[in-house]
Order: structure tokens, then C-alpha cells, then sequence
């Protein structure tokens, strides 16, 4: 479970910037984790510090995704070209 948690939470991270895509590895992650972290209690097996890490990375990528949208949306709101310029490449420096 630890591994996985910390797999998944590295994948949420690299991916939490392509349109909200990061979050669902990251949830999964973090919730691995939480387990995992139970799991290591009641048996005491090692892998504590990789469910750890898989909780915060999992955490950081769903919040990263999170911040990523809102401020995608909040573009979107405020410029109803954003999206053109996004997707044709054109930069600031082009008005």
C-alpha cells in the first residue's frame, strides 16, 4: 500500500497540470497512503516513511490540480479568448 501510495502521489504531482488530471492520482494516492499508514500500525511493517510521502504528494497533487482549475476558470471568466490563445500558442508579448 505504501508504495503504491507513493507511486500514485508522484504521478498526481507530473500530471497535475494537464487540466485537472492530476487529482485523481493524487486522491487515490493519499488514500493509499492513509491505509497503508493503518495497516503499518497494526502489523507493525516497515513503510511508514514511504506512506507518509505518498500522503503529502498525494495531498500536494490534488491541491495543485485544484489551484490549477480555479485559476484556469477564473481566465476563462475573465478573457473569452484565453482559451483561443492557449490553444493557438499566442503569448502576452503579442498585443
Amino acid at each position: 500500500m505504501a508504495i503504491a501510495s507513493l507511486v500514485l502521489g508522484i504521478v498526481g504531482l507530473a500530471t497535475c497540470c494537464c487540466y485537472g488530471m492530476g487529482a485523481l492520482p493524487g486522491l487515490v494516492g493519499a488514500i493509499l497512503g492513509h491505509i497503508g499508514l493503518k495497516q503499518i500500525k497494526e502489523r507493525g511493517q516497515q513503510g511508514r516513511g514511504m506512506a507518509i510521502a505518498g500522503i503529502a504528494t498525494g495531498w500536494a497533487a490534488v491541491a495543485l490540480t485544484a489551484i490549477g482549475v480555479v485559476l484556469l476558470i477564473v481566465g476563462v471568466i475573465s478573457d473569452p479568448n484565453f482559451m483561443n490563445e492557449i490553444q493557438n500558442g499566442s503569448s502576452s508579448s503579442d498585443w
